[in-house]
């Protein structure tokens, strides 16, 4: 059975023991609601790896919709302040580090939620 959370998953670990394969299911199975390019969220999944055992902070986007996955950098662009759209399902991603201990927090967030925050990291 296809489960797909709308509640927050967060992991939290020393850094180099972190375990977020239930992060990556998640965005794994949202790519169902994609009709074409389902695959792209791979490679966004490789950019957020690389930011976690860099122990980056760091936040991700991952825009769903029906013909692939949009990854940080086309999302932000088309919700800036210039721009709207809509995305079927539309994550985001934290990852936050203190030098010994890292911490990622996954959750779905509303398109207007997410224009408006990106809004006000422009200003």
């Amino acid at each position: 059975m296809l489960h797909i959370s709308s509640k927050p998953i967060m992991e939290k670990a020393q850094i180099g023991y972190l375990n977020y394969s239930s992060i990556f299911s998640e965005l794994i199975h949202a790519a169902i609601v994609c009709e074409y390019y389902a695959s792209d969220v791979f490679i966004d999944l490789k950019r957020i790896e690389c930011a976690i055992t860099g122990a980056e902070n760091k936040v991700f986007y991952l825009g769903y919709r029906d013909s692939g996955v949009d990854g940080n950098t086309f999302v932000k662009s088309r919700l800036s302040e210039n721009r709207y759209y809509e995305y079927i399902r539309l994550y985001r991603l934290e990852i936050s580090s203190d030098g010994e201990y890292i911490t990622v927090e996954l959750k779905r967030v509303s398109n207007y939620d997410a224009h408006k925050e990106l809004c006000e990291e422009e200003k």
